[in-house]
C-alpha cells in the first residue's frame, strides 16, 4: 500500500498522517506495530531485566565521573611523559564522556513509563557519586605517600579538601 511506504518526514512537511499509522504526539506518526511495541514497554512492570540494564548502564555512568575525575589530577602531570597532543587528550576525553548520553539514552528508552523518571534521576546521579569515590579513592591510595610518589599536584589537595569536606 502507498500509505505504509510514506517515511514519518513526508507526513510532517504534507501535513497528512497516514490512516494506517498511529500518532504519538502532533507530527510523531509510527506503524501501528511500533506503537503496540511501545505502549508495551511503557506499560511493563520493573523486572530483573530492567535492574540488569539499569545496573549496566549505571555502572558505565558512574565510572564516567570517576575516570574524569581522577584523569583531570592525571593528564597534566602524565602529560609530559607520554607525550600527549591536545588532540589526544581531547579524543581521550570525548571517549570518556560519551558513555554519559549513551546511558540516558538507553535506560528513557527500555524503562517502564512510571519508574522512567527515578530510574533516570539515579544514572545521571551515578557520575556526581563517581566524582565524589574518585578523591577518596586517591586519598586511600596516597596516604602516607609524598605528591611526588603519588604524582599529585599541589591544587589536589585543594580538590580533595573541598570534595571530602563539603
Amino acid at each position: 500500500m502507498r500509505d505504509e511506504k510514506l517515511s514519518s518526514s513526508a507526513d510532517v512537511s504534507d501535513g497528512i498522517s497516514p490512516p494506517l499509522w498511529t500518532a504519538l504526539a502532533p507530527g510523531v506518526h509510527v506503524h501501528p506495530d511500533h506503537a503496540t511495541l511501545l505502549s508495551l514497554l511503557d506499560r511493563a512492570l520493573f523486572r530483573r531485566a530492567h535492574l540488569i540494564a539499569w545496573d549496566l548502564a549505571s555502572g558505565g555512568t558512574f565510572l564516567d565521573g570517576f575516570s574524569v575525575f581522577m584523569l583531570g589530577m592525571a593528564i597534566p602531570l602524565v602529560r609530559q611523559d607520554l607525550a600527549l597532543a591536545a588532540t589526544e587528550i581531547g579524543l581521550l576525553g570525548s571517549a570518556i564522556g560519551m558513555d554519559f548520553p549513551t546511558s540516558s539514552s538507553y535506560i528513557a528508552e527500555c524503562m517502564p513509563l512510571r519508574n522512567r523518571a527515578r530510574v533516570m534521576v539515579a544514572t545521571i546521579a551515578a557520575q556526581a557519586v563517581g566524582m565524589v569515590v574518585a578523591p577518596r579513592v586517591h586519598a586511600g591510595v596516597s596516604r602516607g605517600r609524598s605528591r611526588a610518589d603519588v604524582g599529585g599536584a599541589p591544587s589536589c589537595g585543594l580538590t580533595l579538601k573541598s570534595v571530602l569536606f563539603v
